[in-house]
């Protein structure tokens, strides 16, 4: 599914788990409850997606555009947001555990200093 454009679509509870979706456009789409666990998303545009009790864990969305995104009570344990754009992004009830922001711009706009 690489780079393919997939806007505002239902995509609730679907498992997604290890695909590879770099590029993909889901931007305004609803993926609640579902499984991306393992997915790698780099550079995926992801603007004002619904991820609301989504499982992320260990997926790769390194430069990936989450503006505005609803990630509230989504497990984001190990996830690499590295450069990507997490500016609005509601992060309400998560589980980060080892989370890798570096460079990444965050909800407040500001960009994420490497340790």
């Amino acid at each position: 599914m690489r780079g393919v454009a997939s806007r505002n679509i239902d995509l609730q509870g679907v498992d997604l788990s290890r695909q590879d979706l770099q590029f993909i456009d889901l931007s305004n789409s609803n993926l609640s409850n579902s499984d991306l666990s393992h997915a790698n998303l780099t550079g995926a545009t992801l603007r004002g997606i619904n991820l609301t009790g989504a499982d992320l864990s260990q997926a790769n969305l390194s430069g990936a555009d989450l503006t505005g995104a609803n990630l509230t009570n989504a497990n984001i344990a190990g996830v690499n947001f590295s450069e990507a754009n997490l500016d609005q992004v509601t992060f309400e009830g998560i589980e980060a555990g080892n989370a890798n922001f570096c460079g990444a711009i965050m909800p407040d706009g500001l960009q994420r200093l490497c340790d």
